[in-house]
């Protein structure tokens, strides 16, 4: 409830009144309305009556001014803050917490100072910290330094250092210190081994070499136009005349990987011309060629041996 100014003066000049000798007489005046604000005398039946209303205060209750500058009885609130449920406004209060850290109670600001002002406007990426090394100090606002961040471990995060690749080497671990650590693998640390396309091949028959200007083609493989391509293989040459110049070549139809001279020195002698080589992005099968430059009675032999693989090519991807 409230109590004006005009019934708090009332009850000032009843109070004199009773306590006057000169005025020590027994005056009966009628029990006003209560909250009656008026002139008219206050009986002490009125003040009792007005008394009883306004105390005691309940706990934690103050009198303060609201905004009809009238007194009114308002709960303290976090031990500082007054809440009427006619005002305007609220009080509150500033404080420290047991740290030491700024509080300030209800919406942030009071009597119109912010948080804002009271910590000022920082540049971005800033914090409200303590020294960065050194002994202690009072807080203020800087950049974080590496000495902020926990040092990493097997259960928890932390800052790790920056390190410069060198050449074929990984990261093999980091340390609790937040270092990296370079190493070179070894063989023994892949877990597996690379997927290979091997191919290989074996003439079927013979092929007679009926033009000494011309490469006639031996053994071959259909390994397709992408990759790098090692290719090695043989190629086993006859002339049932006589002694002979043969020149045999590992290409693709365009690229030449190697080539050989091989010469007989009597007819029917056979002579095997090996050949290997690396080859990117064959233009078409890769294979070996052989051209007899002495006369037309040459061939290359499938099976002088027996066994059917006297003229094989065998390729391997390796990229």
């Amino acid at each position: 409830m409230s109590i004006s100014r005009t019934l708090l003066a009332s009850l000032a000049l009843a109070w004199l009144a009773a306590a006057s000798p000169a005025h020590a007489q027994n005056h009966t005046c009628p029990t006003a309305a209560a909250n009656d604000s008026s002139n008219k005398c206050a009986s002490t039946a009125f003040v009792a009556q007005a008394l009883a209303g306004a105390l005691p205060l309940a706990h934690n209750d103050l009198y303060i001014g609201n905004a009809s500058n009238e007194a009114q009885a308002a709960p303290v609130i976090g031990d500082c803050t007054f809440a009427f449920s006619s005002a305007s406004a609220l009080a509150r209060c500033i404080g420290l917490s047991s740290n030491g850290q700024l509080l300030i109670n209800n919406s942030g600001a009071i009597g119109g100072i912010s948080i804002a002002s009271l910590y000022g406007t920082q540049a971005a990426n800033l914090v409200l910290a303590g020294p960065s090394s050194g002994a202690a100090a009072n807080p203020a606002f800087r950049a974080l330094v590496g000495a902020d961040l926990p040092a990493p471990s097997a259960s928890s995060l932390g800052g790790i250092e920056s390190i410069t690749s060198l050449a074929h080497n990984w990261v093999a671990f980091i340390d609790t210190s937040g270092v990296p650590h370079q190493s070179q693998p070894a063989f023994s640390d892949l877990s597996g081994y690379p997927n290979l396309t091997a191919l290989g091949n074996s003439l079927g028959s013979n092929v007679s070499l009926t033009n000494i200007a011309n490469y006639f083609d031996g053994p071959s493989v259909a390994q397709g136009s992408t990759g790098t391509w090692w290719a090695t293989g043989q190629a086993t040459v006859t002339d049932t005349t006589g002694p002979a110049q043969f020149y045999c070549k590992l290409w693709d139809g365009t690229t030449v990987m190697a080539s050989i001279n091989i010469r007989s020195d009597a007819a029917n002698a056979s002579y095997v011309a090996p050949l290997s080589g690396f080859l990117a992005s064959p233009a078409a099968n890769i294979r070996i060629s052989c051209r007899d430059t002495t006369t037309t009675t040459g061939s290359i032999l499938f099976n002088a041996t027996g066994n059917s693989k006297d003229s094989t090519i065998s390729v391997v991807r390796v990229q």
